[in-house]
């Protein structure tokens, strides 16, 4: 009967001691323990009486345990170097390898049983990356991020200082040290690796001629640059330094297929070690994607631009340039050895770099601020997301004088601004022919309709200025793999599709919660479900959001507002939130600017729960759009919900609250006041949308989604009124609770008794409720035995 285990892939380093080579093992299993007894090995005194085995060091492993096998799969390890054997035909021998001396055949056969054993080993890989990505699907589903401000670890700081100290100019850019943990990095010799990674890219470079030509082409792109250099042969056979080699691989961007990049594998592991195990990440310096977009949609002229190759603009120490060593064939020729060249600034893959290259932009903005506009240095610090910089302003005229600061500041740390495109032609106009965006070229900006191209991965038609979806259905198979390989490709981060997409994240839900395999086809009842929402994805392209969050000609805006809408369901809960403006003409316009929902947990939640923490989820949306907004004038803020019980939760001044409640609440009032919060009906609480779910056609009929419900244009006396709830709690009131039903009960000891549920927890009832008071009358008719005083009135 055959068995499996759990094993984990690793490589490591062995030897036997100063005197033996050092073996590189690629493919080590792991397993707890290997059976193998001590009674399986040679004793010393066993051996003593064969002359020909004296005089060598050979190892006894006494009461240790093995703690590693070898197998023929590593000739390297197994070769033999020398042997000593004796006379007899079937007498044990001695094997020098390059591990030292080892001893083969029978020494004492006393005691010893045979058992023969045929044994064929499978090895499956495990799911384990998609389990991860699941695991992080659901772990960010379970929590918010929205208000996840962290300050710098040690080593964040560590790196920082690194930077600080060991900044230059080199060739009109900026230098920087690699961050590594210590000096010097404790790196074993990898070469041997990075020419069986080299050897695997060769067999897949001469399989096609097409991508061999733009491999070589990037490489000589790189040493033309002068972002790689040919290392020395006198240099080679140095070892004084810090040595590595990076493996290198073809990337290809989904979405520009045409477009390779060399990426450096600085995460592969030699001995158990990689590049990046030995560096610092680097805090994380990169603007928050979403506030960056936020931003984007704020004026009515638009622009966006991408740095050129932006890692590759900060260079390397050359001290430090030797653990980005790399083999490539000189001229592309396969058959020749191949030659050491290394990078000599930081690359694509390494940990550091995104870190090291946004520190080195911002220096950029510091180094020169005195000498540009106090807004383009804010631009260069704010509106970055990584590479890509997008910008929205109030008229073309400042749109073009910021275009020309911007390339002249970036220019004095060696950044680059190309790829330039703006929804204003004059904007277009004032960018040198070769900058502007390659989807420009050939158009007539005076006559031709502009493009559509993605900023920061959202479509925006720029003739039409509209943020829009490119949803089409893949060919995935309809199993629970399938299914979560084309809803986590969905790319929507202001969440402005959130309604139609939570369809089928439900139903993914549903998958795991019945426990259905990854590759197992999905059942039919749910593979309908499926099929229908898949077929509404096209028609999710004529869904739109306008770019500006202004219309065209609003004017100056005088005021400011934010609301914030709640709402839950048995299967999800979120918040979405709207920007009103008023300008100078008191007209007033709203727009949605940001939303955000979570699957309920797994485990069945209270709907009372579940609502709190939409509420919950409505004010970290406050922070972060707050946080994010380039706006002078102060924004208030609404919050609006249909749960009555969650406004007494908020406006409770007694209460005390478990755990759950209590920290929620806590996070509620660090962020709004109680006198913010107010009611809503569930027909106009566009929330609504984004706990139940819509189909594209009704998303994109919509405006209450779009736009927020009618009375937000309204004076305020036309807002909602609240319904009649009951009075906060009093300290004497008998432990309140809530049901499964989300109805306010008493609670108290009862709850130990024999009773039905209805006796022991009784509903709470208002008393100056007009069905109440009748309640109450017929109540005092039988003489509660309790007494009058229990009745709560």
């Amino acid at each position: 009967m055959g068995s499996s285990i759990d094993t984990t892939r690793v490589s490591l380093i062995v030897d036997s001691g100063p005197a033996t080579d050092r073996i590189e093992l690629p493919n080590v299993f792991t397993k707890h323990k290997i059976n193998i007894q001590s009674t399986h090995m040679a004793k010393m005194e066993e051996i003593a009486g064969l002359p020909y085995l004296q005089g060598i060091d050979l190892p006894f492993a006494g009461e240790k345990e093995v703690g590693l096998l070898i197998g023929q799969d590593i000739p390297r390890a197994l070769m033999p170097l020398e042997i000593r054997r004796g006379k007899a035909k079937d007498g044990p021998y001695a094997v020098r390898t390059a591990l030292g001396w080892s001893l083969h055949g029978p020494v004492n056969k006393v005691g010893t049983t045979e058992q023969n054993t045929h044994a064929t080993s499978t090895f499956i890989q495990g799911d384990i990356g998609l389990e991860e990505q699941v695991h992080k699907f659901w772990k960010l589903e379970a929590s918010d991020t929205l208000h996840d401000e962290r300050g710098m670890s040690v080593n964040d700081q560590r790196a920082l200082k690194m930077w600080k100290g060991g900044i230059s100019i080199d060739g009109g850019h900026y230098q920087l040290p690699v961050p590594f943990k210590r000096h010097p990095p404790c790196l074993p010799n990898n070469r041997w690796l990075a020419e069986q990674r080299l050897q695997s890219l060769a067999r897949k470079l001469g399989k096609d001629d097409s991508l061999r030509r733009k491999y070589q082409e990037g490489i000589e792109d790189l040493l033309k640059k002068g972002y790689a250099e040919e290392v020395e042969k006198q240099e080679c056979q140095s070892e004084d330094q810090a040595i590595w080699y990076l493996p290198h691989h073809p990337v290809f961007h989904p979405m520009k297929p045409d477009k390779l990049r060399i990426v450096f594998d600085c995460a592969d592991k030699s001995g158990g070690v990689s590049l990046n195990d030995e560096v610092l990440q680097g805090p994380d310096l990169t603007n928050k994607l979403t506030g960056v977009l936020l931003r984007f949609r704020q004026g009515p002229v638009a622009f966006m631009a991408d740095v050129e190759a932006m890692f590759h603009q900060v260079r390397v120490p050359v001290e430090e340039r030797d653990v980005l060593r790399f083999l490539w064939w000189p001229s592309g020729d396969m058959t020749q050895q191949p030659k050491v060249y290394r990078m000599c600034v930081h690359l694509f893959g390494g940990t550091w770099s995104p870190s090291c290259c946004n520190f080195a932009l911002r220096q950029t903005a510091d180094d020169n601020q005195d000498e540009f506009s106090p807004e383009a240095v804010e631009i260069v610090k704010r509106n970055f997301y990584v590479d890509d910089c997008l910008v929205s302003v109030e008229s073309e005229e400042k749109a073009v004088n910021l275009s020309d600061e911007l390339r002249n500041l970036l220019q004095r740390g060696g950044f680059k601004l190309t790829k330039w495109l703006s929804n204003k032609p004059s904007v277009l106009k004032s960018i040198p022919t070769e900058e502007r965006s390659k989807q420009l070229k050939g158009l007539d900006l005076n006559l031709d309709a502009l493009p559509v191209d993605r900023a920061l991965g959202v479509s925006w038609d720029v003739e039409r200025d509209c943020l829009g979806y490119k949803l089409s259905p893949k060919d995935k198979p309809l199993t629970r793999r399938g299914l979560l390989s084309i809803v986590s490709s969905i790319y929507d981060p202001l969440g402005y599709a959130n309604p139609f997409i939570l369809r089928a994240r439900l139903l993914l839900q549903e998958l795991t919660r019945m426990k259905l395999g990854w590759d197992d086809p999905v059942p039919e009842e749910h593979r309908q479900i499926w099929q229908g929402w898949s077929e509404e994805l096209a028609e999710m392209k004529e869904f739109e959001v306008n770019r500006c969050v202004k219309p065209h000609g609003f004017g100056t805006v005088t005021e400011y507002q934010l609301h914030h809408f709640a709402d839950a369901s048995e299967k999800a809960y979120g918040a979405v939130s709207y920007l009103v403006m008023k300008n100078t003409s008191s007209e007033l316009h709203s727009s949605l600017v940001m939303a955000k929902s979570h699957l309920a947990p797994l485990k069945t939640m209270t709907i009372p729960r579940l609502e709190l923490a939409a509420a919950t989820l409505a004010a970290k949306l406050d922070v972060a759009v707050k946080r994010e907004l380039d706006v002078q004038e102060p924004i208030h803020s609404t919050f609006w919900t249909d749960s009555t019980i969650v406004l007494q939760y908020i406006r409770s001044t007694d209460g005390r609250f478990r755990t759950f409640a209590a920290n929620r609440i806590a996070t509620i009032h660090n962020a709004s006041e109680a006198s913010q919060w107010h009611y809503v009906d569930t027909k106009s609480n566009p929330a609504d949308d984004i706990s139940r779910g819509m189909s594209a056609g009704e998303l994109k009929k919509s405006t209450r989604w779009l736009q927020g419900p009618e009375f937000l244009l309204m004076p305020q006396e036309h807002w909602p009124k609240e319904p009649q709830v009951m009075e906060p709690l009093r300290q004497s009131d008998p432990d309140p609770k809530i049901n499964s039903e989300g109805v306010m009960c008493v609670g108290g000891r009862l709850k130990n008794s024999k009773l039905q549920t209805q006796e022991k927890h009784p509903v709470i009832l208002p008393k100056k409720n007009h069905i109440v008071k009748p309640i109450i009358g017929v109540s005092m008719l039988y003489q509660v035995t309790q007494g009058e005083s229990m009745l709560c009135h």
